[in-house]
């Protein structure tokens, strides 16, 4: 947690060092997808307790150049909570588990295409989950994700990001049944939307 302030403050100081400096603001919405989380460890089974496919909505804004920019997204997705193993996924309904995600990130062009562009971007994330049947809990881990932009017209452009996150286990030990075991929380996201930028 030490770190974040002096990821943030490196980002912010970088901004005045590029010309041609401006904003950028994206809307997006998407699946995300877990893995992890939970383990069954009774009968060395594959069953995973764990998020099941919430729908996210993203806010993203970035102030820089085509080459390197500076920003900070902001997330929030709602979904149950399911058991997950390869035959079957049994979802826990009227329990949902809340997102609320803070995301400090610096991106970076990787290859121009025609009148768009592949971007490479990654910083930390601060999550929030709330769940009516437990406490509210923190988590803090990093995302690295590929984002494609290709222009509209004008100032807008189409926005399609795929990205990876990985922090510990959004449960606690006293959420799960007897014989399971928290595991780390990988997390795939998946969201497309409209930027704007000037």
């Amino acid at each position: 947690m030490r770190t974040l302030p002096i990821v943030t403050a490196a980002l912010l100081l970088a901004g005045p060092l590029q010309a041609q400096t401006g904003w950028h603001a994206a809307l997006e919405a998407g699946d995300l997808r877990f893995s992890g989380t939970s383990a069954d460890t009774s009968s060395e089974g594959p069953g995973s307790f764990r998020p099941y496919r919430p729908t996210a909505a993203a806010l993203r804004f970035e102030r820089g150049g085509e080459r390197l920019r500076i920003g900070m997204g902001l997330v929030y997705a709602s979904g149950p909570v399911a058991l997950a193993s390869p035959d079957v996924t049994l979802s826990v309904e009227g329990t949902p588990l809340t997102l609320l995600e803070l995301a400090p990130t610096v991106s970076w062009r990787v290859l121009r295409l025609g009148n768009g562009s592949l971007r490479m971007s990654g910083g930390p994330i601060i999550d929030r989950w709330s769940w009516d049947v437990a406490p509210t809990r923190w988590r803090v881990g990093g995302e690295l994700a590929a984002q494609l932009e290709g222009s509209l017209g004008g100032s807008a452009a189409l926005v399609v990001r795929a990205g990876i996150a990985h922090t510990a286990s959004v449960f606690d030990q006293e959420d799960l049944p007897p014989g399971f075991a928290l595991r780390r929380t990988w997390r795939r996201s998946l969201t497309a939307g409209i930027a704007l930028g000037r």
